[in-house]
């Protein structure tokens, strides 16, 4: 039983050894605060599966966005970052009890009969994951600011300002209702 232990104990030592302690636990380079992607099926302007935006504690973000050629079916992952003064603020935010709170899913604004785009933002936390599901998220709809709650607006806010520099604007025009 002891021999047992100690090959176990043995292993363990060389694999950390070998691999480096990342296989152990997420550093701070790549630990994610953020992540959303989007689903579009039927007549969506988006198809498929896309990272909207991945923000790591450091502030390093990355995004699907066009190439330049502005070709609709060509993605490319592309990277910024965020000042530290806009990762503190964003982390705060997504610290805040409003954000803890938002529901799991957002229904839809307005009925749609050919298409869905969903949205999946999940905000990761020393205690654990929280994901918020959006359908059809339309910021500029007449009824957006009774269906939508600030902190969900803010939240979307932050997902468009990490893409600030893309070609592709998920949200449209977000002159209107984007206020960090």
């Amino acid at each position: 039983m002891q021999f047992m232990r100690l090959r176990l104990i043995t292993v363990s030592m060389i694999i950390y050894f070998v691999a480096g302690p990342t296989i152990f636990s997420q550093t701070s380079e790549n630990q994610v605060i953020l992540e959303a992607r989007i689903a579009g099926t039927g007549m969506s302007w988006i198809q498929g599966k896309h990272l909207l935006a991945k923000v790591y504690i450091d502030g390093k973000i990355e995004y699907e966005d066009l190439k330049e050629d502005g070709r609709s079916d060509e993605f490319y992952i592309k990277v910024g970052k965020l000042s530290q003064e806009n990762i503190e603020r964003l982390r705060a935010f997504l610290n805040s009890g409003s954000v803890a709170h938002l529901p799991k899913k957002v229904p839809s604004v307005t009925p749609t009969i050919d298409h869905i785009e969903e949205i999946f933002v999940t905000i990761y936390r020393d205690d654990g994951a929280q994901t918020v599901s959006v359908i059809n998220f339309s910021p500029n709809s007449k009824k957006a600011r009774e269906a939508y709650s600030p902190e969900l607006l803010r939240l979307m806010c932050w997902i468009e300002h990490a893409r600030k520099n893309a070609i592709l604007k998920a949200f449209g025009d977000e002159t209107e209702w984007c206020r960090l």
